[in-house]
This record gives C-alpha cells, sequence and structure tokens, in this order.
C-alpha cells in the first residue's frame, strides 16, 4: 500500500509552515505543499513523515510530539495521512531541499 504522509507543522505563534514545491519537481511543479511525503515501504508512516519534514526543511521533528489527526484510505492501495506538531520556536530555521524553492507561515 503507498502511504502519503504530512505535517501541519505551527509556530509558537500558531502559523503553520507552507511550502511552495520547486519548478523542477517531478509532480505539481510550482505548487503549494505541506512538508511529508511518501512512506517507505519497510517504515511506519510516522517514522516516514519525521524523515520527510527532516529531508525538506532540516526540522528535526520527535515522533512523540507528532499527533495524527486525518488518515483516508482512498481504496485499498492508497492512504493519506496527516500529523500536526507545534514547534517552540517563533521562526525555526527551515533548510529547504532541490523539492521546495520557498516557504512561508499562515495562520489558519
Amino acid at each position: 500500500m503507498k502511504i502519503v504522509a504530512k505535517a501541519l507543522i505551527e509556530n509558537s505563534e500558531g502559523k503553520v509552515l507552507v511550502l511552495s514545491r520547486s519548478a523542477t519537481h517531478p509532480l505539481y511543479a510550482n505548487h503549494l505543499d505541506f512538508p511529508g511525503g511518501e512512506v517507505d515501504i519497510d517504515e511506519l508512516s510516522i517514522d516516514g513523515v519525521v524523515r520527510e519534514i527532516f529531508e525538506e526543511t532540516g526540522l528535526s521533528i520527535k515522533r512523540e510530539d507528532l499527533s495524527l489527526f486525518i488518515q483516508n484510505n482512498r481504496n485499498s492501495h492508497e492512504s493519506y495521512e496527516a500529523y500536526s506538531v507545534t514547534t517552540n520556536d517563533v521562526s525555526p530555521v527551515i533548510t529547504l531541499s532541490w523539492e521546495h524553492s520557498t516557504y512561508r507561515t499562515f495562520y489558519l
């Protein structure tokens, strides 16, 4: 089963991190995105989202700080999950991977 896990990362002011996919991204170039991605076949989804957050933003998030708030099994082959976490920083240092070109924070 393909599992895609994303994260809503909220800073201490209540703003959520939103990434902009790069123009060279093979899927949905230039679209807005949340950190996360496809979970590897040999890992738990919570470990996959921790790994993806680090790869895409440079942020180290502890798995015990994440809360699953949406799980959508679209069919027997695909599942989409969303986690949430709040950081203690107002402006955490973000280091983007090649997948994303910019980021912003927004109030929900």
